[in-house]
């Protein structure tokens, strides 16, 4: 078993990595969830089974990795909390892109 106590930079990059990746995902389903809602107000959504099938599905994804990001933002106020280390100027511009994504898909699942 390995002793998950010990920071491992690997860990940090890797998780900063997914961090990413999360980032991206998230913007993709928001760009498209984007292009429906308008596509609907314009009236050029066809509206069929499957057409609604998927926006519930994009939907659901947007709300899922929302919320994975706002608890890894939470686990890192706890943890910043407990160590006082709040210096990590590439945390901090890691916690302004989660900010920013979050509003944005905030944003896009108020309009429809």
């Amino acid at each position: 078993t390995e002793d998950l106590s010990v920071p491992n930079t690997t860990d940090s990059t890797s998780q900063l990595a997914q961090r990413e990746e999360r980032r991206e995902h998230l913007k993709t389903a928001i760009e498209y969830c984007e292009f429906l809602v308008e596509c609907k107000e314009l009236g050029t959504f066809q509206q069929n089974e499957r057409a609604r099938l998927l926006c519930t599905n994009i939907r659901s994804r947007i709300e899922q990795l929302t919320q994975e990001i706002r608890e890894e933002l939470i686990r890192e106020d706890s943890t910043a909390n407990q160590s006082n280390d709040n210096g990590n100027t590439s945390l901090e511009a890691q916690r302004n892109k989660d900010q920013r994504i979050i509003s944005r898909a905030d944003s896009v699942l108020a309009r429809e």
